[in-house]
């Protein structure tokens, strides 16, 4: 009998993490890297070759944000992109649920805080809860991850009732099957499709 074996996509949290060996972050970010470098020789105006970069994951771009300025495309960062929507949505403030990751190494906290926006992070337990969510979601039960997504939305709302950044970008999707008021979400998916097709119109008259 053969099993079919389940692919889980990797937590890119874990890149952050050395290791033992080389004291190191353990990160797939050498793909990055290579493409990056693509770009970059082979020149904008070159056939085949981008003309804007966008990466959907949250967590990734605290390896992005130390080269991307080299490379001679536009890119859209899903950390602006997102708190653009969220100011807009609630100058007030709003919650940031995301990986340990992004939380550890403070890519929306340094960028919140140049703009004097308050974000808020959830507390450890939190985190705890979060990360299984993301695992959950890329595991394929987004029914369990969307239950769980919705009792850490009751939880965090009690304290302070604030729209709920869904920053890491298993984490809509966990947000869909809860159940919750669309009203309350500020996608990071959302907001990075949004600005890349604002990205996208501008350069329009360039390309053609």
């Amino acid at each position: 009998m053969v099993r079919p074996r389940t692919r889980v996509t990797p937590e890119q949290s874990s890149c952050l993490i050395p290791t033992s060996q080389t004291g190191r972050p353990q990160s797939s970010i050498t793909t990055i890297f290579h493409c990056a470098r693509l770009v970059r020789t082979s020149g904008s105006s070159s056939p085949g070759v981008a003309t804007l970069i966008a990466v959907p994951c949250n967590t990734v771009h605290y390896f992005i944000n130390q080269f991307i300025d080299e490379v001679p495309v536009p890119f859209v960062n899903i950390v602006d992109a997102t708190l653009d929507a969220a100011q807009k949505a609630s100058p007030e403030g709003a919650w940031l649920t995301c990986t340990r990751g992004t939380v550890e190494t403070g890519l929306y906290q340094r960028e919140a805080e140049k703009r004097h926006y308050t974000i808020l992070t959830p507390d450890d337990d939190g985190l705890d809860q979060l990360m299984t969510i993301v695992g959950e979601v890329k595991a394929g039960r987004l029914s369990d991850a969307g239950i769980h997504y919705s009792e850490i939305a009751e939880q965090l709302m009690s304290m302070h009732e604030l729209p709920l950044m869904t920053a890491c970008t298993e984490l809509p999707l966990a947000f869909e099957a809860s159940g919750l008021s669309p009203s309350i979400q500020i996608s990071s998916l959302t907001a990075l499709a949004e600005a890349s097709m604002s990205e996208i119109n501008k350069l329009e008259p360039a390309l053609s």
